[in-house]
């Protein structure tokens, strides 16, 4: 196991070169499926060359190192109204103008800690729990809004495509819940207090 040290500065390290193959890739290539200007994905073209594997990676690294280093200083950070309105407009500009998902890692994850965290949020999910559901069906259903849009040959706002994957993963979410993971859960019960093995377990 790495000492905690070299794995903290492997986290900034990796967050950081994310960070710089992203900034180099908007300034150059624009491979990003997001604001894409030029020739990136989003119209069609592949590079080849080795941007083209680079530049998918970074765009999910800097939130996952933007997150990994949020949780390493979980208790030094603060969670504040104020800081939170800051980063909620920061997102929004850098989202505006093109530049959310080279930049604004940090700044949205700590939006999504400080909502994840709240108490005015505990109740969302009880005593139901959809979340699962939302991240099952969240997938499948992203995809065929995106190549519905492929199909139409337009570009569908960002604002539009988030609303309708919202309001169509939301009732596949509330239907895997009650038809099929709550009813599984509470087969639990016929195996309770029974020290039974499980499938593949001694």
């Amino acid at each position: 196991i790495a000492p905690k040290r070299l794995l903290n500065l492997g986290i900034f390290a990796g967050l950081l070169s994310f960070t710089a193959i992203k900034v180099y890739d908007k300034l150059t290539t624009d491979l990003s499926q997001f604001g894409t200007t030029n020739n990136g994905r989003a119209t069609g073209a592949i590079d080849p060359g080795l941007m083209a594997v680079l530049e998918p990676m970074a765009r999910l690294g800097v939130f996952f190192f933007a997150g990994s280093v949020l949780y390493v200083y979980r208790d030094k950070i603060t969670l504040n109204r104020v800081v939170l309105w800051i980063c909620v407009a920061v997102s929004f500009v850098l989202a505006v103008v093109g530049w959310f998902h080279i930049i604004a890692a940090l700044p949205f994850a700590y939006v999504i800690m400080y909502l994840g965290t709240s108490t005015r949020f505990a109740r969302v999910n009880f005593p139901n729990d959809y979340s699962y559901g939302t991240y099952i069906y969240a997938f499948p259903v992203t995809q065929v809004l995106a190549l519905i849009n492929l199909e139409l040959n337009q570009s569908m706002p960002a604002w539009l495509f988030c609303t309708l994957a919202v309001l169509a993963t939301a009732p596949l979410a509330w239907a895997s819940w009650h038809v099929l993971e709550k009813p599984a859960m509470s087969l639990k019960r016929l195996t309770a207090g029974k020290n039974k093995a499980i499938i593949g377990v001694p």
